[in-house]
């Protein structure tokens, strides 16, 4: 709606004109690239819906190679710390996670079309988490898969900062990735200490 009579197009993106837009206006205008309001809603055309398609499934596929290398008994005789969580936290954490993760490689490209170095990264991040699993209960490398969980939440962070130029939203789906990601290095280390 209008605020003073003035109309959507007579409205810039200058720091004093924002004032007569609403909060989800405002944060457009300083997303010069963002052409919706923020709180529409994202129409999927067939085009959206296949991009959608595709993301999901590299993070699937991610997950699937991962949940072939369980636990098992190796695991279970291992020393771990008195605040490891329940074998049963991990699916649905991980679970919610990849949802996030594939979400927000699809915005990224939703909003760049292209193959972009945030895209690469977030390409790279995916070989990184399906990586751990065999490193840590496939080969039994608890050092080893730390090293590797350095470098996925370094891709991580990287990828939050690169895509913070296309889709804030993705980025922020990326910071709980981050904090997990953080205590899964923190519980690899304390197990690889300790045995």
């Amino acid at each position: 709606m209008p605020a003073l009579g003035l109309r959507n197009r007579d409205i810039g993106t200058s720091a004093s004109s924002t004032l007569f837009l609403a909060p989800w206006q405002r944060l457009d205008a300083y997303d010069r690239s963002f052409r919706a309001p923020i709180a529409s809603p994202i129409v999927l055309t067939d085009k959206r819906l296949t991009s959608l398609i595709v993301f999901a499934s590299l993070v699937a596929i991610t997950a699937s190679v991962g949940a072939q290398f369980e636990p098992g008994a190796w695991y279970e005789q291992l020393t771990k710390p008195a605040w490891n969580p329940p074998d049963w936290v991990f699916a649905p954490v991980w679970t919610a996670l990849y949802i996030a993760v594939a979400a927000a490689g699809w915005l990224t490209w939703r909003r760049s079309q292209r193959l972009e170095l945030a895209l690469l990264v977030w390409m790279l991040q995916l070989v990184a988490n399906g990586l751990w699993s065999w490193l840590f209960f496939g080969l039994h490398e608890p050092a080893i898969a730390f090293i590797d969980v350095v470098v996925l939440f370094g891709l991580i962070v990287w990828f939050i900062a690169l895509a913070q130029r296309h889709s804030a939203a993705a980025s922020w789906l990326f910071a709980p990735y981050a904090l997990w990601v953080v205590f899964v290095a923190a519980l690899n280390a304390a197990i690889w200490q300790a045995n």
